[in-house]
């Protein structure tokens, strides 16, 4: 018998949850706003914080790959940048999750979202539902 770490466990629950209860609907000019993260939503300088916020507060639990790579575009693709802020926000640290401030946890998802080879742009990633929200998920362009 196979038995998963408590932290997997709860990583795997909150994901379950979150995927289960799906972004609110969107207003009709919330729809005509829609955005990708292939449009450069984040900054270098806010990834880059986003990785030192990453190695200082969740490197000892998580390793990259679990943000990056192909597994993690399917599990993510075409939902709300919100949806991914929402999960970390509110399940890390695994031992005190929310412990960061909104900007930090968008730090780190702009931090993923370079690691995954998306185009950084000319402004920071928001951390508000109302902005994250209208920014799906896309795999990067096709070099």
């Amino acid at each position: 018998m196979i038995r998963a770490s408590r932290p997997a466990l709860t990583w795997a629950l909150a994901l379950a949850i979150s995927m289960l209860l799906g972004a609110a609907p969107l207003s009709a000019q919330a729809a005509a706003d829609m955005r990708s993260v292939r449009d450069g939503v984040y900054t270098d300088a806010q990834s880059d914080r986003g990785e030192a916020a990453f190695r200082r507060n969740c490197a000892s639990c998580h390793t990259l790959d679990e943000f990056t790579g192909l597994g993690f575009m399917r599990q993510w693709m075409d939902r709300p940048v919100f949806d991914l802020f929402d999960l970390v926000r509110n399940t890390m640290p695994q031992d005190f999750p929310g412990l960061l401030t909104a900007r930090q946890y968008a730090d780190i998802v702009a931090f993923f979202l370079k690691q995954n080879g998306l185009p950084a742009g000319e402004s920071e990633l928001p951390a508000t539902r109302v902005s994250l929200a209208v920014i799906v998920i896309q795999p990067p362009p096709s070099r």
